[in-house]
């Protein structure tokens, strides 16, 4: 006998008393059939607009060439000057510190309209939490 024909007998359920087979799955819920819905249209999209390209091998041999000739006029990178480069990244820098700041600044007063203990009134709440 191998290890599969000396499997425990099945045991009746506590509210039916018959016996019954084990599930190995769960019973897809609404979620996991909403997220296999979203999946199958995100597919289907993405055939539709393959084939609306008009994408095939012949295609992508052809154009080969154009991806060599970018390729040729991106590399080798040319970097500018350690001086103008510092000068760019500080810029960049000063941009991204900026931008937070100003989102701090203007998130603050937002939230706490949004919070119900704080704000001015029903209307207020209702437009600071809009999205």
């Amino acid at each position: 006998m191998s290890a599969l024909d000396q499997r425990p007998p099945l045991t009746p359920t506590a509210t039916s008393g018959a016996t019954a087979a084990r599930r190995t799955l769960a019973r897809p819920g609404v979620p996991g059939m909403a997220a296999g819905l979203a999946l199958l249209i995100c597919l289907s999209g993405g055939i539709w607009a393959f084939i609306g390209l008009r994408l095939n091998i012949a295609t992508l041999v052809d154009s080969a060439g154009n991806a060599v000739d970018f390729s040729s006029r991106m590399l080798p990178l040319d970097f500018p000057p350690a001086p103008e480069l510092l000068g760019l990244l500080w810029q960049t820098l000063a941009v991204v510190i900026t931008g937070t700041a100003l989102s701090v600044v203007l998130s603050v007063p937002v939230a706490l309209l949004a919070a119900r203990n704080t704000t001015l009134g029903a209307p207020c709440r209702v437009v600071a939490r809009a999205r």
